[in-house]
């Protein structure tokens, strides 16, 4: 028995000289350090970068090509002295034109096109991808603020753990010395050994219940260790309370407006709709102007060519066009159905989650004021112990409610901190530094 004791003083003995790590450092790392948050900014970017691309659909189009070979090829050879503007009568004789031999060929041609009216096309592409740019610049925010109350959530249990750690550190002491200065408690005394085996179990507990703490309070550090990438795992939130670092930090202040996945989403279905409109082009003409500057260098000379004008291109049938539209208009429609969704989902789970928290508040302070009112019950138990007017188990029963009451505040303020994190993710704040 002794040795189990000892061991597990050892367990939930705190960490001599343990470095403090304050929230801001904690969150500093975990921004600096998170996979989720770089990806989200990659993509947000190469977003950035497709919607200036087609920021420029209006400009004209150039192109350059070359060529050198070498060639026997009858028509080739009789085009390419034509394009030197060389043709002479002996080669129309049937001996050239037939059997040319091999001639060295260098061919190159500067082209423009200039779009004038492409059924919309452009543009419309241009506005979906200016949505899907914005619909990735709400995810972006989503993952950063949830990577944010992810951090900020398991900091405030550190916290709440550790106020329970040091109410049952406190207690256990108070029950080892009652148990150190038990004098009656022997077999032989059925009434006092009862009392004995009573403190004897309720210090198991209080140890068994800094176990769990202890157990918990390492599984968080390592996890926020993980996501900080740092090999220290024995390591100290700052000294706070819990609650008021909490309400402090994680603070959903803008319930009113729409939260970042509803934006998101909402832009996804812009982006749908734009491209609607982008399928209604392909039943358009389009039309524009071209021009093309070409030369061809061969054994007589080197001749220049110029070709320009207005060109009209108009699909009027394709079978891959087919009902194009109405797909899209469908897909439309399921994008806002699923963003109508999403908001009144929102709104009925902003409207429990705000009733919960208050009726978890409301049993804080219960909890508060009957902890209060328990620690000085149990002074006085402990004084009319001394002078025998109640026994051990007595004595065991009340310090065993307080533990009951020590948990219950403990589990009430970590519901209340998970309901918090999910109200701040319903939520649309200013921006997470």
């Amino acid at each position: 028995m002794k040795t189990a004791l000892i061991l597990v003083n050892m367990v939930i003995s705190p960490v001599v000289n343990a470095e403090v790590i304050s929230f801001a450092d904690v969150w500093a790392k975990i921004k600096q350090n998170s996979p989720s948050i770089a990806r989200e900014g990659h993509a947000l970017q190469a977003s950035t970068f497709a919607k200036s691309r087609l920021a420029l659909h209006w400009l004209p189009s150039l192109s350059l090509g070359a060529a050198a070979f070498s060639t026997n090829d009858p028509a080739v050879h009789f085009v390419s002295t034509l394009a030197q503007r060389q043709i002479s009568l002996g080669d129309f004789s049937p001996a050239s034109l037939n059997q040319p031999g091999n001639h060295l060929l260098e061919t190159a041609a500067l082209g423009i096109d200039v779009p004038l009216f492409q059924g919309g096309l452009k543009v419309a592409q241009f506005e979906a991808q200016n949505k899907m740019q914005e619909a990735q610049s709400y995810k972006q925010k989503t993952e950063l603020l949830r990577e944010f109350v992810d951090a900020a959530l398991s900091y405030t249990s550190l916290l709440s753990y550790s106020v329970a750690e040091e109410r049952l550190s406190a207690l256990a002491a108070q029950v080892a010395d009652l148990i150190t200065r038990y004098s009656i408690g022997r077999k032989s005394n059925p009434v006092g050994y009862s009392g004995l085996l009573g403190l004897k179990s309720l210090k198991n507990r209080i140890a068994g219940e800094q176990l769990s703490f202890q157990s918990k309070n390492r599984s968080i550090k390592g996890t926020l260790s993980e996501k900080m990438q740092i090999n220290n795992q024995e390591w100290s939130p700052t000294p706070d309370n819990a609650i008021v670092f909490l309400e402090r930090t994680v603070s959903p202040k803008s319930e009113a407006q729409p939260s970042l996945v509803e934006l998101h989403h909402q832009a996804q279905a812009d982006a749908v709709a734009a491209m609607k409109n982008a399928e209604k082009a392909r039943f358009l003409p389009k039309v524009g102007l071209f021009a093309t500057e070409g030369l061809t260098h061969g054994e007589r000379d080197t001749g220049t060519s110029f070709t320009g004008g207005l060109y009209l291109q108009w699909s009027l049938f394709n079978p891959e066009n087919i009902n194009q539209v109405s797909e899209k208009e469908e897909l439309r429609l399921v994008a806002f159905s699923d963003v109508a969704a999403d908001k009144q989902s929102s709104r009925i789970a902003k409207k429990t989650l705000q009733l919960s928290e208050v009726t978890l508040k409301e049993n804080l302070v219960l909890l508060a004021e009957s902890e209060a009112l328990l620690a000085e019950q149990a002074k006085v138990a402990s004084q009319l112990f001394r002078t025998g007017s109640i026994s051990a188990l007595q004595l065991a029963e009340v310090l065993n409610r307080r533990v009951d009451l020590i948990l219950n505040l403990l589990t009430s303020e970590q519901d209340l901190i998970e309901v918090r994190g999910k109200r701040m993710m319903l939520s649309n704040p200013e921006g997470v530094n």
